[in-house]
Protein backbone atom coordinates (compact mmCIF):
# COMPACT_ATOMS: atom_id res chain seq x y z
CA UNK A 1 0.00 0.00 0.00
CA UNK A 2 1.83 3.49 -0.78
CA UNK A 3 2.22 5.60 2.12
CA UNK A 4 -0.17 8.62 -0.07
CA UNK A 5 -3.41 6.05 0.42
CA UNK A 6 -2.07 4.83 4.18
CA UNK A 7 -1.95 8.89 4.78
CA UNK A 8 -5.31 9.22 3.63
CA UNK A 9 -7.26 5.99 4.91
CA UNK A 10 -5.89 6.98 8.71
CA UNK A 11 -7.26 10.59 7.73
CA UNK A 12 -10.40 9.11 7.40
CA UNK A 13 -10.69 6.97 10.46
CA UNK A 14 -9.59 3.52 9.15
CA UNK A 15 -7.80 1.67 12.22
CA UNK A 16 -4.63 0.29 11.27
CA UNK A 17 -6.15 -3.69 11.81
CA UNK A 18 -8.62 -2.79 8.84
CA UNK A 19 -5.64 -1.39 6.44
CA UNK A 20 -3.71 -4.39 7.33
CA UNK A 21 -7.03 -6.39 6.02
CA UNK A 22 -7.43 -4.54 3.12
CA UNK A 23 -3.64 -4.68 2.35
CA UNK A 24 -3.87 -8.77 2.69
CA UNK A 25 -7.13 -8.48 0.14
CA UNK A 26 -5.01 -6.59 -2.36
CA UNK A 27 -2.15 -9.18 -2.21
CA UNK A 28 -4.55 -11.85 -2.51
CA UNK A 29 -6.14 -10.90 -5.67
CA UNK A 30 -2.24 -10.03 -6.66
CA UNK A 31 -1.25 -13.66 -5.85
CA UNK A 32 -4.54 -15.31 -7.48
CA UNK A 33 -3.80 -13.16 -10.77
CA UNK A 34 0.09 -14.35 -10.72
CA UNK A 35 -1.00 -18.00 -10.18
CA UNK A 36 -3.67 -17.98 -13.11
CA UNK A 37 -0.52 -16.32 -15.35
CA UNK A 38 1.20 -18.81 -14.66
CA UNK A 39 -0.91 -21.33 -14.81
CA UNK A 40 -1.70 -20.51 -18.11
CA UNK A 41 1.89 -20.14 -19.49
CA UNK A 42 2.92 -23.65 -18.28
CA UNK A 43 -0.43 -24.99 -20.09
CA UNK A 44 0.46 -23.28 -23.33
CA UNK A 45 4.08 -23.29 -23.04
CA UNK A 46 5.60 -25.54 -26.03
CA UNK A 47 8.72 -27.32 -25.86
CA UNK A 48 11.78 -26.21 -28.04
CA UNK A 49 13.09 -28.91 -29.99
CA UNK A 50 16.47 -28.25 -30.71
CA UNK A 51 18.02 -30.58 -33.91
CA UNK A 52 21.64 -31.59 -33.38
Amino acid sequence: MSIGLQSQLLKDGVSVTEMLGIQLEIEEEQLNAWRKMVAYIRKNDQPIHIQR
